[in-house]
């Protein structure tokens, strides 16, 4: 299966990809199954989720301690820092845009930092999930008018 991470150039109808990054697993990457295999021999991988979570932190330790494995984990990329890997990309090619546009699974600080330094703002939709600090969010009426907020966070089932 492909993942691909996609940044695209979108202006009223015109439409066209910019550029894009592979994203694989951490287990693909690391060849975490084969390394548990060599270090663990006698240890199954469990199948269900909750527990292969808590075997990966059992032994994740003594994996990274191999140098092998290290290499393979340090060229690890989130598909967040894949995406900030497409930014100045983007900006490079000098096509007039200032907004960028991202799912809910990527509104992520690191993703949000890159462009609050690049000065570019940002649309996303926000999990249902989430608590959202809003000491420096500004909303304004129709009048061009701030609206003030009643506390500094933003419960998650308002709607902006």
């Amino acid at each position: 299966m492909y993942n691909p991470v996609t940044s695209h150039y979108v202006s009223g109808v015109v439409r066209f990809p910019l550029d894009w990054r592979l994203y694989r697993r951490y287990e693909e990457v690391t060849e975490w199954e084969r390394f548990v295999a060599q270090h663990f021999p006698d240890r199954s991988i469990p199948g269900k989720k909750k527990a292969r979570a808590a075997f990966h932190k059992a032994v994740d330790g003594v994996l990274l301690q191999d140098l092998a494995f290290r290499s393979r984990h340090d060229q690890f990329q989130t598909k967040i820092d894949l995406a900030i890997e497409l930014i100045h990309p983007a900006e490079a090619l000098e096509w007039p845009f200032d907004t960028v546009v991202f799912d809910s699974w990527y509104l992520a600080e690191g993703l949000v930092g890159v462009f609050k330094t690049a000065d570019l703002d940002w649309i996303s939709l926000v999990k249902k999930n989430r608590n959202v600090e809003i000491n420096s969010f500004v909303l304004k009426d129709a009048a061009g008018k701030v609206m003030p907020f009643a506390s500094a966070q933003l419960h998650p089932d308002w709607v902006l």
